[in-house]
């Protein structure tokens, strides 16, 4: 059996931990960090720890994950949209959004426009 060798904070994977990754048991899968060190790697999972570990982290849906990248990029159509003079009901329906959505960055630009604090 190998000494366990473990790396510390900031360290990258020892040769040990990269083989303990390698060979993680099917039965560990149901360990979602075992999971995700299976799917990413141990230099991967060494990272996501380091930082996962000095913080309260919340996890977020896939959807809402990749919604949130998406956000700015649909803000900055709608607000093209909204210049080019088009209303609410048009600029929802072709940014596939709702007009309430449309509404909100509308006002939201405005108010930055005019220096409120939201």
């Amino acid at each position: 059996m190998s000494e366990a060798n473990f790396s510390k904070h900031g360290d990258a994977p020892t040769a040990f931990e990269r083989q303990l990754v390698d060979a993680i048991d099917p039965k560990l899968e149901r360990d979602v960090w075992a999971l995700i060190a299976r799917l990413i790697g141990a230099e991967n999972v060494a990272v996501v720890l380091d930082y996962a570990a000095a913080r309260a982290v919340n996890i977020p849906r896939r959807e809402a994950f990749f919604r949130r990248l998406w956000k700015p990029q649909r803000d900055a159509a709608i607000l093209s949209l909204v210049r080019a003079g088009n209303n609410d009901a048009i600029v929802a329906e072709l940014c596939g959004c709702s007009e309430d959505a449309v509404f909100r960055v509308r006002h939201a630009h405005r108010r930055a426009i005019a220096g409120v604090k939201q």
